[in-house]
């Protein structure tokens, strides 16, 4: 066989792997566990730079042209979307989250706003669920909620049940008790599982350079989404208001443009997902949040590379998304051995385009949570892996560029029956 005949072979190869290993995967993540056994909705966390259903001109974070959450509704679950702080630390966004899913005003902590220097306070909410938390004199249990995150999102759903369950001692000692957020009180055993996809749990090494790959694109995109809006497009809403970073009605473009560059919120905070999301952030992070006791867990992997013909470094397969590829090869190799710094070594080269696959099945930098092997039967207080779903990079799970084989319909189909499955 010719050299020609072999690079022709290996790409049909590639481009079939690619295709049939989604279409095999999709279906084969979790099996029934029996009869519904629970009606605790179901909420939808997005990750980092995700949007809200109101956004992004209709195009949904959760299915792209299909929509997630109004097809699980259709068959008999309660389920809700939330939105919020696209490029905000997880303790914002689990402030956030809590404010909408229970209802009231948006508080970030007394402790945590006067240690990075943001409002305290920020938009009030209905409330998704404001009956969360209370007794259920029917089933004779408090009402709970399942947690479903994408990448930053997973972050955000651990820190909110372990703040719920745990408080925070910090804010408790800054807070009189009759201004205290329920949040930081401690004591809340409200949430009934958490489902991670493709979530950076020791972090990712894509953040740690991402400043380095696109300069300054944070704020790039906030003064086009500030200018979308001026058209009246509802395209994007980065939501922080708590950094003073939301044009005012009658303010004048550079005038807001001066303040986002001036912001401590890019440059000198860790406050933000840049920090949340790297692995030196996720070591900070897993000293304390920790897997509650009385909560499923599950984790959910993601790898569209594979290792290159020449070394151990890895590639990104034929099938990934375009914009990802960089990313891919980048993180494919590389590596970091600094004072102070977490040990990058080859194991964290195999990747999704944005998340390194050995980070995804729970915390295990500085942190004390247990990972089992999915074996059939749930275990609560550690962390069930579920397994990676190889050809899938970061956004397969979400069925944005749905086709025929990623249609994210089904697999939301079963996760849902799965997790209305768990015992109360």
């Amino acid at each position: 066989m010719n050299t020609l005949s072999r690079i022709s072979c290996f790409l049909l190869a590639g481009i079939f792997y690619s295709f049939t290993t989604c279409a095999q995967n999709i279906d084969k993540p979790h099996s029934a566990i029996g009869p519904r056994q629970n009606h605790s909705p179901i909420f939808l966390l997005h990750g980092f730079t995700g949007w809200g259903r109101e956004e992004a001109l209709g195009f949904n974070y959760w299915g792209g042209l299909v929509d997630v959450q109004e097809h699980l509704k259709e068959h008999d679950y309660q389920v809700f979307t939330t939105a919020s702080g696209p490029a905000s630390s997880s303790w914002d966004r689990a402030c956030e989250i809590f404010a909408q899913i229970k209802g009231g005003r948006v508080d970030y902590g007394e402790a945590h706003s006067k240690n990075h220097g943001h409002d305290r306070f920020g938009k009030t909410f209905e409330g998704f669920y404001p009956e969360w938390g209370t007794f259920n004199n029917e089933t004779k249990h408090i009402k709970k909620v399942h947690l479903i995150a994408h990448s930053q999102g997973g972050l955000d759903s651990r820190m909110l049940s372990q703040l719920l369950s745990e408080g925070h001692a910090e804010e408790q000692g800054a807070t009189a008790e009759e201004n205290l957020s329920p949040l930081f009180s401690g004591g809340h055993d409200w949430v009934h599982s958490v489902t991670t996809l493709s979530t950076p749990h020791d972090g990712t090494t894509l953040a740690s350079s991402v400043y380095r790959i696109l300069p300054n694109h944070q704020q790039v995109l906030t003064y086009l989404s500030s200018m979308w809006s001026g058209l009246g497009l509802p395209a994007y809403d980065w939501k922080l208001s708590q950094w003073g970073l939301e044009r005012g009605v009658d303010e004048e473009y550079d005038d807001f443009q001066l303040r986002v560059e001036d912001s401590q919120f890019w440059r000198t905070t860790r406050d933000n997902a840049a920090w949340t999301l790297s692995p030196e952030g996720a070591r900070e992070t897993n000293a304390w949040v920790k897997a509650q006791p009385n909560v499923y867990y599950f984790s959910y992997g993601s790898q569209q590379t594979s290792e290159s013909w020449f070394g151990d470094e890895h590639v990104p397969d034929i099938g990934m998304f375009a914009i990802f590829r960089p990313f891919a090869k980048w993180m494919g190799r590389y590596t970091q051995d600094s004072p102070n710094r977490v040990i990058i070594d080859k194991s964290w080269y195999a990747n999704d385009g944005i998340v390194n696959t050995v980070s995804m099945n729970g915390p295990k930098i500085n942190s004390t949570d247990r990972i089992v092997e999915y074996q059939g039967k749930p275990e609560r207080g550690v962390w069930n892996d579920m397994g990676v779903l190889q050809g899938w990079d970061h956004f397969d799970y979400l069925g944005q560029f749905n086709s025929d084989y990623s249609d994210p319909r089904p697999f939301f189909d079963r996760l849902a029956n799965y997790v209305s499955a768990l015992p109360e």
